[in-house]
């Protein structure tokens, strides 16, 4: 059947009849000279450091860096690059594995790997066939010291010196192998391929899990395998991990048979509920079908833990105690994180201890320490540590703004706590709190050498190096950023603050050598070693000066109505001159002045880029906004009210009437908004942005798996109080409720599969904006979410933005796209 549509063109992707694909103006060129250096590794005596040049071409560079002749190895497309010796690398290229000595420059290769491992001086490789090969480095050759064919899985222990393997001949055989004098004992046959292996951390057990989730233990002092039968016969497993004292920790779901044929037909939501996760995510754990077991190896006993609320259990690395945590109890979704409570469970009798009631924001205010002595939360900003022994709680209340907590794996009974802008340590014995440094106040402090584990519910921060700490400051004033050590209660100055960016950070093991990068808005990212008290250049950029040294810029300081001091970078076009008018375009997304040392270049896989933008003489310009009591949008729009001001005040040359307004997501939002209150600006361009407050405040979100409460009431729009509290604040601060008042012309768009913000916003202010007749376009690309990541499609939204621009602040009418829009119909036949 043959039917014929007359439809609107909402987005760049339907078929024109103008072939208006071919009516953009493309007129960007971008010099394939700009690079951006990054650094990643260093050896572990400071030798020499890895770095990697990333160019908009692709042509991605290696370098390899002596730290102390300079000398330079440039190589191609290397990855899963490892350093086998001081001086000499392995890597991959392609599928080919790479030894290569830096001192000789001469290389091995091996085709046909797939991965590999370092195992002190043995590397153990697996080819594409599956064979596993252990190699052995002797004066730069590699010795093949062992071959086993049809190995269809192997895992490794924790201290490289066993390795398990299983061969697929009639059936999967698993052998265990000693690595120190290569004898191999085959252990048994499985009746089901492996899917995951792990080791005890002191290596005299594993864990095997099988495709058809059987669980089987391995005891590889005796070879004997024994299966740990569960209870329930149709187990899922979450959570297997090796516990001190030989215990293993088993957190599994029982997967429930479809009893009720409905179910394939109809969905059952209740406001009772506060699983709602589930609807949409299947891989979320309902607590009524997660069970709880601790395997005693010793004894051979499942011991299975009692459930008297509805929430969860947690390891905490101790051997008798697990972490008992309700998270339903609070939960309405008012949080991002729900509020918890939390008990300790004794896995031995089961009893219960009552640690705390109400934890808010649980993944940022809970922790343990690495080994589970202690347990840390902290409230209203006080951090407070049990004692999962004695059952004593020391609470650190004479310190204020109290922030990240950093546990001592030294020595457990000390841990660190930045406070004030200052570092502080605190003795878990006795309570004592004792001053590290000696910063001002305006100073953000981060922690560089430390270890990182997350989980849904908690932040695990520790320090293995005894009495270092590697900390890089921020002056939260003027952005300057400072880089220190501080060993053995001494703070030294390793690069003294400046307004240079410091990214890219590197370190030995003993601190003698630190490399790190220095860039700023108009400074390419250089690499510098730190090295015995000195301070050097390993590399500097190759890109032409001139692609960047005219690069200008001003910081821009205004308040808000509250008096509360804001700043705003602004950015000055390439052929600048005094006493001729530039249009501008303002870029909004709450703080951005921070990255005002930030080094930028050139490209279009973004939505916008200043760096094309001031080429193409515009000024640019980044003011920070502050949400108030009176709700983002008007918050925002009084903001950019003054921001706008001041710039215009401070710099003659900015064209009052050619300024455009762009935002993404947040900024978006407030562009949506902005725009609805104020005919400031002549063009605006609002992407992935909300519109409409208050659908989305009761909307179910598919990104996030839940309502949207928590990203109204507690969350980034941060409006402070729920919609039956203060219902005008909601109407008040919504964009499409205004959009009868809209005089800019706006360009909006957005990804068909973006559920981060609903794509159906962007059309719901488009149908909005049709009702009143107002000048807008808004594209909808297909395939596409919160962010365009196809390169066709990125850089067609780059060049309508662009476009979008040029035509209201310059008066270009190069893009049919946008002159010809009034007409933009066609008929689609289908």
């Amino acid at each position: 059947m043959k039917v014929t549509k007359i439809c609107l063109i909402l987005s760049c992707f339907f078929i024109f009849c103008y072939s208006y694909s071919n009516t953009i103006n493309d007129s960007i060129v971008i010099s394939p000279h700009w690079n951006k250096l990054y650094s990643y590794l260093m050896s572990e005596k400071g030798t020499w450091v890895v770095t990697l040049r990333v160019s908009e071409n692709a042509n991605n560079k290696i370098n390899i860096t002596n730290t102390v002749t300079n000398k330079n190895i440039v190589l191609d497309n290397l990855t899963n690059i490892e350093f086998l010796t001081e001086n000499s690398i392995v890597a991959k290229l392609k599928s080919q594995f790479i030894l290569l000595d830096l001192q000789t420059e001469k290389q091995v290769i091996i085709p046909h790997v797939s991965e590999f491992k370092i195992l002190n001086n043995i590397i153990c490789l697996r080819d594409t066939s599956g064979t596993l090969a252990l190699v052995e480095v002797n004066k730069g050759k590699l010795n093949q010291l062992l071959k086993i064919d049809n190995v269809v899985y192997h895992s490794i222990s924790q201290d490289s010196k066993k390795l398990m393997f299983v061969t697929l001949k009639d059936s999967y055989s698993v052998f265990q192998l000693n690595i120190t004098d290569l004898t191999t004992i085959e252990v048994e046959k499985l009746p089901s391929m492996i899917e995951n292996i792990k080791w005890s951390n002191d290596g005299n057990y594993t864990y095997i899990k099988t495709v058809d989730s059987k669980l089987f233990l391995l005891d590889l002092n005796k070879n004997k395998l024994q299966e740990i039968t569960l209870r329930h016969t149709n187990a899922e497993y979450r959570d297997i991990i090796f516990m001190p004292d030989n215990k293993i920790f088993i957190s599994y779901v029982k997967k429930r048979p479809k009893t009720e044929s409905f179910i394939d037909y109809v969905e059952i939501w209740n406001t009772k509920d506060n699983n709602l996760e589930f609807k949409r995510n299947n891989t979320i754990i309902n607590p009524e079908d997660a069970e709880w077991c601790v395997y005693d190896i010793k004894n051979k006993n499942l011991n299975y833990l009692n459930k008297s609320h509805s929430g969860f259990f947690y390891n905490i690395a101790n051997s008798n105690t697990l972490m008992a945590v309700d998270q339903i109890k609070y939960k309405d979704y008012t949080h991002f994180t729900p509020d918890i409570s939390i008990e300790l469970f004794n896995i031995q009798d089961q009893s219960k201890k009552f640690v705390i009631e109400r934890l808010s924001n649980s993944s940022n205010n809970l922790s343990y320490s690495p080994e589970g002595t202690y347990i840390s939360y902290k409230i209203n900003n006080r951090w407070n540590f049990l004692n999962t022994k004695s059952l004593k709680t020391i609470a650190i209340n004479n310190l204020e703004d109290q922030q990240t907590l950093v546990w001592d794996n030294n020595n457990q009974e000390n841990a660190y706590i930045t406070a004030k802008s200052n570092i502080y340590k605190i003795s878990l014995i006795n309570g004592k709190v004792s001053r590290l440094t000696n910063f001002s106040d305006d100073i953000d402090i981060q922690i560089l050498n430390i270890h990182k584990e997350y989980t849904n519910l908690t932040s695990l921060k520790y320090i293995s190096n005894k009495d270092s700490l590697l900390i890089k400051t921020i002056n939260k004033e003027n952005n300057y950023n400072g880089l220190y050590i501080l060993h053995s209660g001494k703070l030294k100055v390793l690069v003294e603050p400046s307004s240079n960016r410091i990214d890219n950070v590197l370190w030995n093991t003993d601190y003698t050598s630190v490399s790190y990068t220095e860039e700023n808005y108009n400074l390419p990212p250089t690499l510098k070693i730190f090295n015995q008290g000195t301070t050097r250049i390993l590399q500097e950029s190759n890109i032409p000066t001139n692609l960047y040294n005219w690069r200008k810029q001003k910081i821009i300081n205004y308040k808000n109505k509250f008096n509360r001091p804001l700043k705003g970078v602004l950015y000055y076009p390439k052929n600048y001159i005094e006493g001729k008018k530039y249009p501008m375009i303002t870029h909004i997304y709450q703080i951005q002045s921070d990255k005002s040392n930030f080094f930028e270049m050139p490209n279009i896989k973004s939505s916008f880029n200043f760096p094309l933008y001031i080429e193409n003489d515009y000024f640019v310009f980044f003011p920070d906004t502050y949400i108030s009591d009176e709700g983002p949008g008007i918050s925002a729009l009084d903001c950019i009210n003054s921001a706008i001001s001041s710039v215009l005040e401070k710099e003659e040359a900015i064209n009052k009437d050619k300024l455009g307004i762009i935002g993404n997501s947040f900024g978006g939002y407030e562009t949506n908004f902005i725009v609805t209150q104020t005919n400031l600006f002549k063009a605006a361009v609002s992407g992935v942005a909300v519109s409409s407050l208050i659908w989305d405040y009761f909307s179910y979100s598919y990104n996030y798996s839940k309502p949207l409460y928590w990203q109204y009431e507690n969350g980034q729009l941060d409006m402070r109080k729920s919609f039956s509290e203060d219902p005008d604040k909601y109407l008040n601060n919504s964009p499409i409720l205004y959009a009868h008042q809209v005089q800019t012309p706006l360009l909006s768009w957005t990804g068909l599969e973006d559920y981060n913000v609903h794509w159906e916003q962007t059309r719901h202010f488009f149908t909005a904006l049709k009702r009143y007749d107002k000048k807008h376009i808004a594209l909808f690309y297909k395939g596409e979410g919160h962010a365009i990541t196809d390169p066709k499609k990125a850089k067609d939204l780059f060049l309508r933005i662009k476009n979008w621009f040029d035509y209201y602040l310059k008066g270009d009418n190069s893009a049919l796209w946008i002159t010809k829009s009034e007409n933009a119909f066609t008929s689609q036949t289908y």
